[in-house]
């Protein structure tokens, strides 16, 4: 799982780079010079890659690339939030809008961070998570490695293979915040070629070959440090389920122990679509197919081993009415074992409370959603405090001690006081020979 969002977080590095300056694929016209002097003409440059480089950490730059999805627009005010985390030397920033993966769409902050010498990242990273204006954030350090000497790279587009070689063997690379110095990895390499002559290069981790990280799960015994005041719903609706979520947002606002709630809607099509696992006759998807395109133009239809039929229709249109059309002509051709779906999407709200005593709260909320009949999850995020337990991992059999640590966790089983005990779900992560608790949910009695 780490090494898939390793790669996941990889595409958004290389994403991040080509927004901020790609290498040129450019052929200058030929001048003919009006006398004998030939003129100066600037060499092809040609931008090949390279996959799957072993490579060596040498030395972790006190450097670091931040990708972060931000609603903040002013950019001053982001740059002085990192300075004012201290032991920043150096901030080089600008805006994207876009979509990056593991971060999402949205406007993102781009920013290459130079700290003071002797300056640890991991202690620098912590702090920028903490940044408010910041709803998602990556870090990724910058680091010296060497490769080997004879590297072949290519060009897909234009079907070009090249041997070369870096400059003293060296590159700067874009690595993992777990990687250090010595660390014997793989990497992805970009270089810019003129003539036969690498002139410069960049390079990106994909996976440590010296850490592999070791994930598990396990149940374990916690008590509650804190909780926090506010609660996290995450609502699941269809197309037709939208329609209830304003009035869903106003009741919810409306609730004593609420001081603030937004609903954030889910894009989703007006679509209805006919499902049946068996394909109909050809005279039945015949006649079918023809009632579908009195409902709409925009129609897709297949049958062949089994029936899918999509109509689609401009948003803001009650699909209602034209399912039960559907619904009494498929009873008319006595198609039977078809069902009706509509796209389904997720709201996510959080409701900032006044207390952090919530329980009440969680079940007002329940009762306002229960009655559109949505299916839902609602939990109040805290903290557990893990001390002296015991973790076997079933992967190596070995087995780490947890002393004590606070893990996030969250609550949705009628949150406890703290100090309570209770039983989570705990995902772990063993690097390095040292285990460490990511997350953990609370086990529904």
């Amino acid at each position: 799982m780490e090494k898939a969002r390793w790669g996941a977080l990889l595409i958004s590095v290389f994403f991040v780079v080509s927004i901020l300056g790609t290498f040129l694929l450019y052929t200058p016209p030929q001048i003919q010079p009006s006398d004998s002097i030939l003129p100066d003409i600037a060499p092809t440059q040609l931008s090949m890659d390279a996959e799957n480089v072993p490579a060596t950490v040498e030395l972790i730059f006190p450097k670091f690339m931040l990708i972060a999805q931000t609603s903040e627009s002013n950019i001053t005010d982001i740059d002085g939030a990192i300075y004012a985390l201290g032991n920043v030397r150096r901030i080089n920033s600008r805006f994207s809008m876009g979509s990056i993966p593991e971060l999402g769409a949205g406007m993102h902050y781009l920013a290459d961070v130079q700290l003071d010498e002797g300056i640890s990242i991991g202690e620098i990273a912590a702090l920028v998570y903490l940044i408010e204006s910041f709803e998602t954030a990556e870090i990724f350090p910058y680091a010296l490695i060497s490769v080997p000497q004879d590297i072949e790279f290519t060009h897909p587009d234009l079907n070009i293979f090249r041997e070369g070689s870096l400059i003293d063997n060296a590159a700067e690379a874009v690595v993992s915040t777990d990687t250090i110095a010595g660390d014997e990895i793989l990497v992805n390499i970009t270089a810019t070629f003129v003539g036969s002559d690498v002139v410069g290069a960049t390079a990106f981790e994909i996976e440590n070959l010296t850490a592999v990280p070791v994930n598990g799960s396990v149940v374990l015994e916690s008590k509650v440090a804190s909780l926090e005041p506010s609660l996290l719903l995450d609502l699941e609706t269809d197309y037709s389920g939208t329609a209830q979520l304003d009035a869903i947002e106003s009741e919810i606002r409306a609730i004593a122990n609420v001081s603030d709630f937004n609903l954030s809607a889910p894009f989703l099509e007006a679509k209805v679509s006919v499902v049946k696992d068996e394909n109909i006759s050809d005279q039945l998807a015949s006649d079918l197919n023809d009632f579908l395109h009195t409902l709409t133009a925009d129609l897709t239809f297949y049958n062949s081993g089994f029936l899918r039929a999509g109509l689609f229709f401009d948003v803001g249109t009650d699909l209602a009415p034209i399912k039960r059309s559907i619904l009494a002509k498929l009873d008319e051709l006595e198609i039977e074992g078809t069902a009706l779906q509509e796209p389904i999407g997720h709201a996510f709200g959080e409701a900032v409370l006044l207390s952090s005593d919530a329980s009440g709260t969680m079940g007002e909320i329940s009762s306002i959603i229960d009655a559109c009949s949505l299916e839902f999850e609602l939990i109040q995020p805290g903290e557990v405090l893990v001390t002296d337990a015991e973790i076997t991992n079933e992967e190596t059999g070995l087995t780490y001690i947890v002393e004590s640590q606070l893990v996030g966790t969250g609550f949705s089983d009628s949150p406890p006081q703290p100090d309570n005990s209770v039983n989570v779900y705990a995902d772990y992560r063993i690097l390095r020979g040292e285990i460490t608790l990511i997350r953990a949910r609370e086990i529904e009695s």
